[in-house]
């Protein structure tokens, strides 16, 4: 059913073999298969912070930070296709795509940065230095569309950066601080509790309650769609850790930033799912 209403592909990592890896599948049930293969090297000093996969806007790749334990997050990349190997891009950790598909945002040494695929080359977008350093590891967070703010949870906060004024203008509880395409700001702001804040008019809402699942409703890791119409996130049975609490992939339509009808199950394993990011075919 969901397929009917929905052609897109959801991208999201797992540790159901033991390391961190990036999982695919059709959001009409079919094409599930695995993009990465880090738990085949039982390497010890894995990395073991979020991945947190994004697709390009184009479909063709998916950006996700990776490295190894107690060292500086990585920007890697995989193809989206099954059989594809990933790759180390450079050292930062990754936010989001630049919306051509052209390169990708990140930060290092407190500063945006973004990196661009056809020749490689690493620019500073905005001299302002962040709240962030972008040397640790599991980022959470994304660059508004115009370029004039980026969102990401901090040590000690979930904090909007505007850069005109070079400094944080909105703060919020709770964790996991993004930013859809629209501009606004969404993010966790208690289990069974998303919400979204517009910089427009200095008002938030909740983005989605707990969800009408009769097990599964303990939200966390949401991902609003580029077109704004969906929302995938993870949820558990009440289960609060994110290594190894059930979390299932789920995905539930929006309508004016609100979640509507019911939520549709994607995954199906006793290990821990996280982290969707629902791309929709044009």
């Amino acid at each position: 059913d969901l397929g009917n209403r929905l052609n897109g592909v959801v991208a999201w990592e797992s540790n159901r073999d033991g390391a961190w890896d990036i999982f695919r599948i059709n959001t009409d049930g079919t094409g599930f298969d695995r993009l990465t293969n880090f738990a085949a090297t039982d390497d010890p000093l894995a990395y073991t912070a979020y991945l947190r996969p994004r697709i390009s806007p184009d479909g063709q790749w998916v950006l996700f930070e990776y490295g190894m334990a107690e060292q500086p997050g990585e920007s890697w990349l995989v193809p989206m296709q099954p059989g594809g190997q990933a790759r180390r891009v450079l050292v930062g950790e990754p936010l989001n795509w630049l919306p051509d598909s052209s390169g990708f945002y990140f930060v290092r040494d407190s500063l945006l940065q973004q990196y661009t695929l056809a020749d490689g080359a690493e620019a500073v977008v905005n001299d302002k230095p962040l709240t962030i350093t972008g040397s640790g590891q599991g980022l959470v967070g994304a660059v508004a569309p115009d370029l004039s703010a980026v969102a990401y949870r901090s040590p000690k906060e979930n904090e909007f950066f505007d850069f005109a004024q070079g400094k944080t203008i909105h703060t919020t509880v709770g964790c996991e601080a993004q930013i859809g395409r629209d501009g606004n700001l969404y993010w966790v702001n208690r289990p069974k509790e998303f919400r979204m804040w517009s910089p427009q008019t200095e008002q938030d809402h909740v983005l989605l309650a707990e969800p009408s699942h009769p097990t599964h409703s303990y939200t966390y890791f949401p991902t609003v769609s580029a077109d704004g119409k969906w929302l995938a996130y993870g949820a558990s049975p009440d289960e609060h850790s994110h290594d190894s609490s059930d979390y299932e992939i789920f995905v539930v339509a929006l309508d004016n930033g609100q979640a509507v009808g019911d939520p549709v199950r994607l995954s199906w394993h006793g290990k821990t799912d996280r982290w969707p990011d629902l791309w929709v075919a044009p």
